[in-house]
């Protein structure tokens, strides 16, 4: 019997309470972890509602902004005598017109320009239907066409 005390039943008793011991250090540290996961949950997600709330606030603040500079520069323009924002107008809808542009276009590209010029094709030949006067046609079905400035950083 004092063998079995001795070699057996005090090392099983010992390794019971290290076993024990660390069974509850392991589980106390796993609720630790679950607690500190949760609450950083619960942080990004105050974050990410605080962040949603400043972009419609900021967004609502730069549209009104935006709404009052564009009425104003609109103003100042209309008194000055522009009316308009394209840079040419009426130009003949030719394929050669049309390759003039796209050439420019190629030029700006290769020299890293943030602008490129567009086109919006008007004046709809004879028999084109529901073309109202500040509405662009089909490239086949226009007569004219408009050249615009575009700036590839701030309009997409």
């Amino acid at each position: 019997m004092e063998n079995f005390t001795m070699f057996i039943a005090i090392p099983l008793m010992f390794l019971a309470i290290v076993f024990l011991f660390f069974s509850v250090i392991y589980k106390n540290n796993q609720a630790k972890l679950y607690k500190r996961k949760w609450n950083e949950v619960i942080k990004s997600y105050n974050n990410m509602k605080e962040y949603h709330n400043q972009r419609i606030e900021r967004e609502i603040r730069n549209s009104k902004l935006n709404s009052k500079w564009r009425d104003e520069r609109a103003k100042k323009a209309e008194a000055k005598g522009y009316k308009y924002n394209h840079l040419v107008s009426g130009i003949e809808n030719t394929e050669m017109n049309r390759n003039m542009v796209a050439e420019i276009n190629k030029q700006m590209k290769k020299s890293e320009s943030k602008y490129r010029l567009t086109i919006k094709y008007r004046k709809p030949k004879d028999g084109y239907s529901n073309y109202e006067f500040n509405s662009h046609v089909r490239q086949e079905d226009a007569l004219l066409f408009s050249v615009y400035l575009r700036n590839k950083v701030y309009e997409n």
